[in-house]
Order: structure tokens, then sequence, then C-alpha cells
């Protein structure tokens, strides 16, 4: 078994050793497929030998659990898009003109939650050490335990001493009609994770102390001066003021998420201003949002936004994209940076450097189309190229 643990937590889960992930589809229980006149259909193959697990003790509430990824095996689905229609069928795209489709979908007795998955890709098949074809993988990132108590039902009082679980499904999407959810191939359970010893999470800490006094809303200077002209683009309920600078990369604040998860949840209303060059183009472009970034999942907010303030002044309204709603306006995990739209439309990752920018699903594009250069390069460069040189993310309350 390969197991892997949180040094800081005691947390572990074990996943079946094979090339050192969870593989769908592979050894004795790989799919073989004789040779007829049928067409095979995209479908999802088995975990093997066993499901996960994840232990999560008393003390372990706080555990960010959404770090293990799981290789999944998608048979009958070509490890690469040439000569197909990417948005059509399922295919693993291998550049920026084609989108990224798969989602994870975890499904529990008390809802489900949809993941991101990495763009699929081609991996080489060993078999007794000689390269013996190509297969098409995804890795899927498990929910947080915000995901996981939705889904599962927990409710903050019950022990889950025989384990809650989830179900893993593979989501193919392009759009709001095209969808399909491939077929699981497999033994019953082997595509089951179980979270053991899950028990009721710990006392809420003492309130903090006395905030410090709230200084002048410019006094930092950086992008502290164009708070007003985002206010001028009337996305909604707007703050007098956001006194608090609590995250800024110039002021040498560490480029992590969970930094800057404690440093800005729970702060009221965040702006958010980012500084990307590429292609010797300067982008100037950020976000507001009313909701705390704490929590995990999508958050509805209709008058949460996008914005852009070089090198064009433009406002992306949450919800006004041709491919989803306001209700995926924003999504939140303590492994990812600033995250918007259903697709998403702007991902930072957690070094909040990098990321993508499949933009257009939930925000519309000012110019161009969903999954096109012409959009992403307006919006912020490229689907995955750019780098943030820059960053501030400014809050209502301390």
């Amino acid at each position: 078994m390969l197991t892997i643990g949180a040094a800081i937590s005691g947390a572990i889960l074990e996943m079946a050793d094979h090339e050192n992930a969870i593989q769908f589809g592979l050894g004795s229980s790989r799919a073989v497929f004789s040779s007829t006149c049928d067409t095979p259909v995209a479908s999802m193959g088995p975990m093997t030998p066993a499901a996960p697990r994840i232990d999560v003790g008393l003390q372990m509430w706080n555990i960010d659990i959404s770090s293990p990824k799981i290789a999944v095996e998608l048979l009958d689905v070509p490890p690469t898009c040439a000569n197909k229609l990417s948005h059509l069928e399922p295919c693993a795209a291998h550049d920026d003109d084609d989108g990224d489709y798969f989602k994870c979908k975890f499904t529990g007795s008390a809802g489900e939650i949809e993941m991101p998955a990495q763009k699929a890709y081609a991996d080489w098949v060993w078999v007794l050490g000689v390269r013996s074809g190509l297969r098409t993988m995804i890795n899927c990132t498990t929910p947080d335990a915000s995901g996981v108590t939705a889904a599962t039902g927990y409710d903050g009082t019950l022990a889950f001493q025989d384990g809650a679980t989830l179900e893993l499904s593979i989501v193919f999407q392009t759009n709001s009609t095209m969808k399909m959810e491939l077929p699981y191939k497999g033994e019953p359970g082997m595509n089951v994770i179980t979270y053991h010893g899950w028990m009721t999470p710990p006392m809420s800490p003492s309130p903090p102390g006395i905030p410090p006094p709230p200084m002048s809303p410019c006094a930092s200077g950086g992008w502290c001066k164009d708070i007003e002209q985002v206010r001028s683009m009337q996305f909604g309920t707007f703050p007098t003021n956001f006194p608090n600078l609590c995250y800024s990369s110039s002021r040498g604040d560490t480029l992590n998420s969970n930094v800057w998860h404690s440093k800005c949840n729970d702060k009221g209303k965040t702006i958010y201003f980012v500084k990307v060059v590429y292609s010797n183009v300067e982008y100037n472009i950020g976000s507001y949002q009313r909701e705390t970034w704490a929590g995990g999942g999508y958050y509805n907010d209709a008058e949460m936004g996008l914005f852009q303030l070089t090198p064009n002044v433009h406002k992306f309204v949450a919800g006004a994209g041709p491919h989803s709603g306001s209700g995926n306006a924003m999504y939140r995990s303590n492994n990812y940076g600033p995250t918007y739209g259903a697709a998403h439309d702007w991902y930072v990752s957690s070094n909040m450097r990098t990321g993508y920018a499949q933009f257009g699903h939930t925000y519309k594009c000012r110019t161009g189309n969903y999954g096109g250069n012409a959009c992403r390069s307006d919006f912020i460069g490229s689907y995955s190229s750019w780098s943030i040189s820059e960053q501030e993310m400014w809050a209502e309350n301390f």
C-alpha cells in the first residue's frame, strides 16, 4: 500500500500502490477490448485493487484533505484530439485551442460536488518494463472538508464510526446542453472513497483581540488608488472603503494560498488586484466579491465580478457568460488561490503566481468566444503561460 500522510496533522490517505497512484483499469482489472464493428464508448475504469481510505482524527478537523490526487484512466478516450471534435467527443487535449472539459463528480448520501480535473493527458502503459501503448489519464482532486461535509450530510455531531463515503464519477461537459457522465466499468464499490473516524470538530477558538485602528483608505499606496475606478463600474453593493490591505506581494507576504486565506478570509467584502506582463503587454486585472473566501465550493453572487483596468477598461459580471449562471461566481478551496467561474474562467493556483484562464464560461468574453484564444488573450494574455508579477487584496474589515 502507498501511504501519504500530512506531517503536522497525522491524517493518512492510503491508496492502492500501482505506479504511485490509484489507477482505474490497470493490471489484472484493466479492461481488454476485442475487435468488433462497434465504436467504443468513452468510460472510466475501476480502482484497483482497493478504494482509498482517509482517516481524520478528533483533533484534525482543520486538516486540508483536498490535497490528495486520484489518477483516473479514461477507457476508450483517445490520448490525442487529432482529427477529433474535442468539444463534442471526449479526447485528451494538448493545446490552448481545446478546452478542459472533464470534471470529477463526488456523490454522497446528502448531495454531490463537482471538482475541476486537470487537463486530460496521455501516459505510457508499461508491461514487464516495456512500453506497450498509450492510455488517457486525468487527475482528480478530492473535495475539501466543507465539500465532504455537504455531500455526506455530516452535521458536526455524528461520529461516522463506519465511515462517510463518496462515489467518484467523471463528467464530460462542453457547454450548458452538452454534458455526459462517463459510465463506470468495474466491480461495485471500486470507485468509492471512504472517510473513517471523522469526529466532531473542536470548539470554536476564542474571539480575536481588539483589531488595529483603521488606516486611511490609501495610506499604503499600491492599487488602493484604483478602488474608486472599480467602484465606478457599479458592480452592486460596495463598501465605503477598503482599509485593510490583507495580502500584498510587494509587502513580502508569502506566495502561498494557505497564507492568503489566513490573512483575507472572513474580512468582509474584498477587492483583488493583479499585474501580469505577457508578450510585452501589461494586464492589470482583478475581482470584486462580497462573500468571504472561507468555506468550500462555489458561491452564488450576481453582484460580484471581474475587471480589467489595462490594456482595456472593462467589467465582467458573474453569470453573464453563456454557459453557467451566477451560482458559479467564485470557487473557494484552501488549495486554490482566487478562482472564478465554472470552467474555471480564471484560476490562480496554490503558488499564487500561475494558473489558467478558461475565460468566457461564467463571465462573458469582451471579444471572442469561450474556449478560444481571442477571449483568453484579451483578458490575461494566454491560457496558462502567464505569471503574476504583483498582487494585492484589500478587505472591508480587519
